[in-house]
């Protein structure tokens, strides 16, 4: 798996335009100082715009007498609140794993790294389909991605950070720029890399 500048620039205005159209508010919204109505609309907005909402069925919460998403709100809020500054990412998935899939009846670890990545961004590392494609790693261990995409991202750090220094943030707010010298902005222009990465094998094989 090879990036070049081009496509690694690419993914620093892919990211930084989606942190400032979509991530950004959802993030906020989704923090715990907010009340929990404003919470479900943020998590109904994440898994709708990470399309991951499919397999929970409505008959699971709704027609359980819960609004909808509430106890897929729960889970990120009790995995959120167990968040001890030792709590590794694999630890913190699987917890919300196992309360989502009580729920919903669904295996779900793309969902909850997600959901839990917008609650706690540090340590959580998204968990993607196109993602697992181009790191060709196998579908199933969480730890076992994991160990993948960060011996992955070590190796790409350097020209992440040279894309980051070649790009123009003229075209974003200053807060935003601000944003891209942070670790999980980096991690995150990692993850578009991959995830286009991703898309282009999946279409090469069509």
């Amino acid at each position: 798996m090879t990036f070049a500048g081009e496509p690694l620039r690419i993914s620093v205005q892919h990211y930084a335009a989606q942190w400032e159209s979509f991530d950004q508010a959802a993030w906020k919204d989704l923090r715990p100082s907010c009340d929990l109505g404003l919470q479900r609309e943020a998590i109904t907005r994440i898994v709708g715009m990470y399309r991951v909402a499919r397999n929970l069925a409505k008959k699971r919460d709704v027609g359980s007498g819960y609004e909808r998403y509430a106890p897929l709100l729960d889970a990120a809020n009790a995995t959120r609140a167990s968040a001890t500054a030792t709590a590794t990412a694999p630890q913190l998935v699987h917890r919300m794993f196992e309360m989502v899939k009580e729920r919903y009846g669904v295996q779900a670890v793309s969902l909850c790294s997600k959901v839990l990545w917008f609650a706690l961004r540090k340590p959580i590392v998204i968990y993607d389909d196109n993602t697992l494609t181009a790191l060709r790693v196998q579908r199933g261990s969480y730890s076992t991605y994991l160990t993948e995409w960060r011996k992955q991202y070590e190796r790409y750090r350097d020209a992440i950070d040279k894309a980051i220094h070649a790009t123009s943030f003229e075209a974003f707010s200053v807060d935003t720029k601000t944003h891209s010298t942070e670790e999980w902005f980096r991690e995150r222009v990692f993850d578009i890399a991959l995830w286009r990465a991703g898309d282009r094998i999946k279409k090469n094989l069509q």
